[in-house]
């Protein structure tokens, strides 16, 4: 029995060095990554900051300027009132205007319907 513990023993001790060595090596894994992503990550910023610099040594090019907006053409305003006929001429009125200016040209004029009352 004692032997049977101890073999017991021994393989959980050894289980746990085990697990304890596979945590450390996760561990360790992290940390490496974590590090080259850092390093990258200021290789970036290094490289920025430079490409940064080069383009403030360059010559600036000269602001465009804008070109002013043309004016709007604005409508002219219509009143809608000429587009309708307000005075209809007939025929028989056109006839009796004629008949009268050659009246007045002859001195005799017709008498307009508000003298006939």
């Amino acid at each position: 029995i004692a032997e049977a513990d101890q073999r017991r023993r021994e393989e959980e001790e050894a289980f746990e060095k085990q697990r304890r060595e596979e945590e450390e090596a996760i561990e360790r894994r992290r940390l490496e990554a974590l590090a080259k992503e850092e390093a990258k990550h200021k290789q970036m910023l290094a490289k920025l900051e430079a490409k940064r610099a080069e383009e403030a040594q360059k010559p600036q090019k000269p602001v465009v300027q804008v070109a002013k907006p043309k004016e709007k053409k604005k409508a002219k305003r219509v009143d809608p009132n000429a587009f309708f006929v307000h005075h209809r001429s007939t025929l028989a009125d056109a006839e009796a205007e004629e008949a009268a200016a050659e009246g007045e040209a002859d001195g005799w004029r017709e008498p307009d319907a508000d003298e006939e009352e």
